[in-house]
């Protein structure tokens, strides 16, 4: 999907599911501060006025619609990363994120007070320089990694050559007729998240978007390798439901975000679908007990799904 704006919308279920220690209150004060951040913006031409935490850390923004980008995608990519590895073992959670924000009572406050907490007291400031802050820090460098690199190996170049030519995935914070936590940061499109960063990263001005299908339907990744048109046999498909991600996956007809995106889910009967309440990004694929050291115990849908995957496994190998 080149548009990925499903995205932000499991960010804001997130913010306010219970189950994770989300509330109606945090969500509302988000997304209430993000409309305050952007009007104080567009109204005042400035950053002056506004709390340390949102300052950006580059002093001309306001002359570049790719910095403006790079400041809100900042302040909205602390939000994802919270919610996509929510109790795996990074810090903060959503429950400790979300107590920081209800903490506060006014919205623009309560934005700046969870912000801060990504920020170190040597650079308290938003990134907000598209060439230095995203290009040149992920993009630029060509070379591969040590072979030694073990869990320190770059991939930034080559997720983005992949995203640039296939896929999409580019994470907006709004599309026509949809809402989201983040939508006031509208400036965030696949526009400045998606064809500027392909243009610049591999020097193709002519960049408009992934390769489309022969009829130019859909992606032509999506012709290819069938989207959701799975007749198989022997796959299980695992979602935690509160993983971005799983918004453009095979989930149950009961998610909301089924068939999200527009393509047909049609699979075989011998797919099981495994879908995982309370969890985020391929909470599966760690050990029973993974994160019990740090004090994070695995919750009754963790356990269901390890069992359930376990015996679909036997099975296929008898």
């Amino acid at each position: 999907e080149f548009d990925f704006f499903q995205y932000g919308q499991v960010v804001g279920e997130a913010l306010k599911d219970h189950i994770v220690g989300g509330s109606d209150q945090c969500l509302t004060l988000v997304q209430n501060g993000t409309i305050a951040l952007a009007n104080y913006i567009n109204s005042n031409n400035s950053f002056s006025g506004l709390p340390q935490s949102l300052q950006p850390c580059t002093s001309n923004v306001l002359d570049s619609t790719l910095d403006l980008s790079t400041y809100y995608s900042s302040i909205f990519g602390n939000f994802q990363g919270v919610v996509q590895y929510n109790l795996e073992g990074s810090s903060p959670t959503v429950a400790q994120l979300c107590e920081t924000i209800t903490n506060q009572t006014e919205p623009l406050a309560a934005l700046a007070a969870a912000t801060a907490l990504f920020e170190d007291n040597i650079s308290a400031c938003v990134q907000s320089s598209f060439q230095d802050d995203y290009i040149d820090a992920y993009l630029s460098n060509t070379s591969f990694s040590a072979p030694d690199c073990n869990l320190d190996c770059s991939s930034d170049r080559q997720w983005i050559y992949q995203s640039c030519n296939s896929f999409g995935f580019f994470q907006t914070t709004t599309s026509a007729g949809v809402q989201t936590p983040f939508s006031a940061f509208d400036i965030v499109n696949v526009t400045t998240a998606g064809i500027a960063v392909c243009a610049a990263a591999f020097g193709d001005n002519t960049y408009s978007g992934p390769h489309r299908a022969g009829d130019d339907s859909s992606l032509a990744s999506n012709e290819k390798f069938g989207a959701r048109y799975f007749l198989t046999a022997n796959v299980t498909f695992v979602n935690g439901n509160l993983d971005p991600w799983h918004s453009l996956s095979i989930v149950n007809a009961s998610d909301p975000f089924y068939e999200a995106g527009g393509a047909q889910q049609v699979t075989s009967p011998s797919v099981d679908i495994v879908e995982i309440n309370g969890t985020a990004h391929c909470r599966d694929m760690y050990a029973p007990n993974a994160f019990q050291a740090i004090g994070i115990n695995d919750t009754t849908p963790v356990i269901w799904a390890h069992a359930r995957i376990s015996e679909n496994i036997k099975r296929y190998l008898s």
